[in-house]
């Protein structure tokens, strides 16, 4: 949201962390499968739902890039492994997985939402846990305090059934993360 961006900014200053070698990369952009621009809906800052569908009037004109485009660019350390990616992007997060490159590669765990609506709808759960099992990754229904298994545990409902809701994906080189998920 761009309006978020100057809150995140002034938040990064106050806090001090736009200085040292950690530090937190505000952009005003729009990550998806793809680089280029698009309108992105002008709303208040932190507001839910309102994003790159939403976009008919008030809108501004953003630069639009792959996730592997927007880590080669703005993350300063290229080899650093990538511990958390939390992926939020109202509908359009399958989307971001598929423009990910090389940078699922060195990420240890990724969050993301599932949705019954927007690309989702031409995707079922089942795309993205293969897609992610490729790359090394144990993927999880994640709610309520519990973790339900979807790697490997293909079932016919899953081809048909559209729904919002949380996984969670661990990359299974992170042995520790792993006795955790796996209870």
């Amino acid at each position: 949201m761009p309006s978020t961006t100057q809150i995140l900014k002034c938040t990064r200053e106050h806090l001090g962390l736009d200085k040292g070698l950690s530090t937190f990369e505000v952009t005003k952009a729009a990550v998806s499968s793809a680089d280029g621009t698009i309108g992105f809906a002008s709303a208040a800052g932190g507001a839910e739902n309102a994003g790159l569908d939403g976009c008919k009037e008030n809108c501004e004109e953003v630069p639009m890039y792959s996730l592997q485009t927007y880590v080669n660019t703005f993350v300063k350390s290229k080899m650093a492994p990538i511990n958390v990616l939390s992926i939020d992007v109202e509908k359009f997060d399958f989307d971001v997985l598929f423009g990910a490159g090389d940078v699922l590669d060195r990420t240890e765990y990724i969050e993301f939402e599932y949705h019954a609506s927007r690309n989702w709808i031409n995707y079922h759960i089942m795309d993205a846990v293969r897609l992610l099992n490729g790359k090394g990754f144990t993927c999880y229904w994640s709610g309520r305090g519990l973790l339900w298994r979807l790697t490997e545990c293909d079932q016919e409902v899953y081809n048909h059934w559209h729904g919002w809701s949380n996984m969670a994906c661990a990359h299974r080189s992170q042995k520790v993360l792993a006795r955790y998920f796996e209870v």
